[in-house]
């Protein structure tokens, strides 16, 4: 009935609003007449009732026999659901506030298994922008070399570009060799000086760990750890250590 779609819009809950249009025509009602007139147990219409008049929809009236119930007249419950909304409307500022606070602050997002991976190189993909990354031999070796070549066929079509830093290995010299195609710059570090098992990647804002061992991930969505983490990659990018 559209008659309880508009009184749940104000505040009332399916039971509150059929309670509330039984109590509606009658002068006075008790709960046994509020329930045989809207369906509910009798039991739920006395609660229903006591809820209908703490919220101000109703009155209680008192007798010497029986408690009856009065239905408060529809513009005068408008009128006072309208005034409740404008008091909350008054404590918007300071739920902002807070709402506000909560945003500066890291977002965390934690992933696992082969899936959880899968979805970690494809919300990195979404932001569009170059991806910088110190990687491991295990991005492209047994189990996990068609996933990474998938990410790769990704990213090639999106047209992303990515610099990629990883350890003097077969798998990182052979990832190289394919640099051009695959829209990539690789260069490499002495073992002895560099050796990861994860992937530590940044792009964008988003600071991402695969761990293709252990199959699991997490994403850091903060500027702050991202721009140190860039100016890390910067460094050693450019360092005397890497391999030519």
């Amino acid at each position: 009935m559209e008659l309880i779609k508009h009184l749940k819009d104000i505040g009332l809950n399916d039971k509150e609003a059929r309670c509330y249009l039984a109590l509606l025509p009658l002068n006075q009602a008790t709960a046994y007449m509020v329930a045989l007139r809207s369906g509910v147990k009798k039991p739920t219409a006395y609660v229903i009732l006591e809820s209908l008049v703490s919220k101000g929809f109703a009155l209680k009236i008192p007798s010497q026999k029986k408690i009856k119930y009065m239905a408060k007249s529809p513009k005068e419950c408008f009128a006072f659901a309208s005034e409740k909304i404008k008091l909350a409307q008054e404590a918007l500022p300071e739920l902002m506030a807070i709402r506000n606070s909560i945003s500066d602050k890291p977002k965390v997002y934690y992933f696992e298994g082969k899936s959880g991976l899968d979805l970690i190189d494809t919300d990195i993909l979404k932001v569009k922008s170059e991806i910088i990354s110190f990687t491991t031999p295990l991005f492209v070796i047994n189990e996990n070399e068609k996933t990474s070549k998938a990410y790769i066929k990704k990213r090639i079509a999106t047209g992303i570009q990515a610099r990629v830093i990883g350890q003097v290995s077969a798998e990182v010299r052979d990832l190289k060799k394919s640099d051009k195609a695959e829209l990539r710059q690789t260069r490499m570090l002495p073992a002895e000086l560099f050796s990861s098992e994860v992937e530590l990647g940044v792009c964008g804002d988003k600071v991402y760990v695969s761990n293709y061992k252990k199959k699991f991930g997490l994403i850091i969505e903060d500027k702050d750890i991202s721009a140190t983490l860039k100016k890390i990659f910067e460094v050693v990018w450019n360092s005397e250590k890497i391999v030519k």
